[in-house]
């Protein structure tokens, strides 16, 4: 048909060994856009740099090699100093992480553990959840139904505060912030497994906001 797209595949990698997560994201400032993933039987997270070409190569990192069975992987400013970090929740060791982006035109990451009892960590999702301007985290973790969020304090090395959303979503897999009613905040949708069901939790709006579930 005319006007339709075709598409031709290349490999980037075949050595994530249970790859199971991806994000595209700017992860060196140069450009052009560079491939995060999240890999479960190796533990792995890697970024794979852009060379910038018209036909690009990728040139594989590992970040991390002991994110224990990695599900979701999520890139986003987390400590707002215009460069791109990464979160991601691994299953086995029920892990909410980060990792901190130092910069450079060939980026390092240090990484700091923000949760370690998210039963079966499955799913994260960075957005400014309370309307102060940094990125706070979502998460969905399966062996406890439960959906949680992450509060960023906004400092320099920001801590955060987790409280739970909902604990009855069984088997959450799932979970994405959008605002559902167009009332300025974002709301919460997700996907859990053993209830067959697809949920949304309304924000309140409030600096501490609260969360309303509705099937």
């Amino acid at each position: 048909m005319v006007g339709q797209p075709t598409f031709t595949a290349a490999d980037i990698a075949t050595s994530a060994d249970g790859a199971r997560s991806v994000f595209v994201a700017d992860m060196d400032n140069d450009g052009d856009m560079d491939i995060v993933s999240g890999s479960a039987n190796d533990d792995a997270i890697a970024w794979y740099e852009n060379d910038g070409g018209a036909n690009p190569s990728f040139t594989a990192a590992d970040i991390a090699t002991s994110a224990d069975g990695v599900k979701s992987v999520f890139v986003a400013d987390m400590d707002n100093d215009g460069d791109m970090d990464i979160v991601s929740a691994s299953y086995n060791d029920d892990a909410i992480a980060w990792y901190e982006n130092d910069g450079a035109a060939n980026p390092s990451w240090t990484a700091a553990d923000i949760a370690t009892s998210a039963d079966g960590a499955h799913s994260v999702f960075v957005a400014d959840m309370d309307n102060d301007g940094d990125m706070d985290i979502v998460s969905a973790s399966v062996r406890d139904d439960a959906i949680a969020w992450y509060e960023n304090d906004g400092a320099a090395n920001p801590s955060w505060t987790a409280a739970d959303i909902a604990t009855s979503a069984d088997g959450v897999m799932s979970v994405f912030a959008a605002d559902m009613d167009n009332d300025g905040d974002l709301d919460i949708v997700s996907a859990s497994y053993d209830d067959d069901a697809i949920a949304w939790y309304e924000n309140d709006g409030g600096a501490n906001p609260s969360f309303t579930a509705a099937d």
